[in-house]
């Protein structure tokens, strides 16, 4: 998975391989079903689990 790294305080963006924006937010902290994480989760599935796990 490609990484970058912030350098404004705009919105956060999960940008889909083919470059669909999946979800923005005012910043990765967005809980909920409406959060950042609940969006990775739904486009990365189960693989995602074992990520975020070991962070």
């Amino acid at each position: 998975m490609a990484q970058a790294q912030r350098t404004d305080s705009g919105p956060a963006l999960l940008v889909r391989p083919d470059g669909y924006i999946a979800w923005a937010g005012p910043d990765v902290r967005t809980n909920g079903p409406d959060g950042w994480y609940t969006a990775w989760r739904a486009w990365t599935g189960p693989s995602a689990e074992a990520v975020h796990a070991r962070r």
